[in-house]
């Protein structure tokens, strides 16, 4: 099972099962074979669409093309270039969760790219007021805004998703739960900087 995960696709449906099937059963090692093989895998493209890395300036269309899977929940990961950078969940869609990162004006993509040169420069600093307080009133904190920050540090145009729909909605929490740990040790054993989900939550 684990050599054939190694031809991984967009929305492969075995990414999730099989990796909750090793929670209790060298995860790590499950884990760091998948993630590897992802990150060795090509950006998707118009002319690639099987490609499991999808830039985030393609992500509307690519959710009109697989409205089924955009309806499903389960995790998704964000990367830049090569640098796995934040592993999150849904329960309810992929399409209504990746309005805080695509499809709304103030999701954390749109915020990279209309301050990119400020947040490159000044980190979260770099935004107007405005939006802080609006991050503030709306979310509690600025965790949101950090992703943004990362997004634009790392190069927006390197930055990317993948999704890992889930077959059974129950699992989700505990999933998430049991893979951010494990994922984030990869990052550090690999020598790059801790998840997002770590650094700011």
């Amino acid at each position: 099972m684990m050599e054939q995960i190694k031809n991984i696709v967009f929305g492969d449906d075995r990414i999730y099962k099989t990796l909750y099937n090793k929670i209790n059963n060298n995860l790590y090692d499950s884990y760091s074979i998948i993630i590897q093989s992802l990150l060795d895998s090509k950006i998707w493209s118009n002319n690639e669409p099987k490609n499991p890395r999808v830039p985030w300036q393609h992500g509307r269309s690519v959710r009109s093309e697989h409205k089924d899977l955009f309806s499903k929940s389960g995790i998704y990961l964000w990367g830049a270039g090569n640098i796995p950078l934040y592993i999150g969940k849904t329960k309810q869609s992929f399409s209504k969760r990746f309005s805080r990162y695509i499809w709304s004006k103030k999701s954390q993509c749109n915020l990279a790219l209309n301050y990119e040169n400020e947040l490159k420069n000044n980190g979260i600093n770099g935004f107007p007021e405005e939006i802080m307080e609006w991050y503030k009133q709306n979310y509690g904190g600025s965790a949101r805004l950090q992703g943004a920050v990362a997004f634009a540090k790392h190069g927006l145009n390197s930055v990317w998703f993948s999704l890992f729909p889930a077959d059974d909605l129950n699992t989700i929490d505990y999933f998430e739960e049991k893979i951010i740990p494990v994922a984030n040790e990869w990052n550090v054993k690999n020598g790059l900087r801790q998840l997002l989900n770590i650094q700011f939550n």
